[in-house]
């Protein structure tokens, strides 16, 4: 086969549709992914509403509960694995870190987090992931500049 002009259009625009079909199961998987986050997060709340309720309620058999599965969930990556990691899974995973116990994680706080963690991002950047994480439900604003995961008790 004689390599021409033509012959090497055809391929560039055969590379170009692979490229967009991946692109689009891209963008599928990232959309999956998110709502998969979105149903942790609620199962995760749920879990947490049943232990209150057992506390409450049963608060001398609260040792005989499971042990949340949360153990076994992998961390989010540090290091150079965080520092590639999109903006807003960085974001995410420093507001599940910092906003899941007793305090809720402000923007100052996540951006140290993140410097830590050897990323550049700027308030503003970060304030644009917190409102886009919003929308999508995967954290809860508690107050001005107090962000939690989504469906935390």
């Amino acid at each position: 086969m004689d390599i021409t002009v033509d012959v090497l259009k055809k391929l560039i625009e055969d590379s170009i549709a692979a490229r967009a079909d991946v692109d689009a199961k891209r963008r599928d998987l990232q959309e999956l992914m998110f709502e998969l986050d979105r149903e942790h997060a609620q199962l995760r709340a749920e879990e947490e509403a049943y232990r209150s309720a057992i506390a409450r309620l049963f608060p001398e058999q609260i040792d005989e509960v499971a042990v949340s599965s949360d153990a076994d969930v992998q961390a989010p990556p540090t290091g150079k694995g965080f520092a590639s990691l999109p903006r807003t899974e960085a974001v995410k995973a420093a507001v599940w870190d910092l906003g899941s116990g007793s305090s809720a994680a402000a923007p100052a706080e996540i951006e140290d987090y993140l410097h830590e963690r050897g990323r550049t991002d700027t308030r503003d950047n970060i304030g644009a992931a917190l409102a886009y994480l919003h929308r999508k439900h995967l954290v809860r604003r508690v107050s001005r500049g107090q962000w939690r995961p989504a469906g935390g008790i």
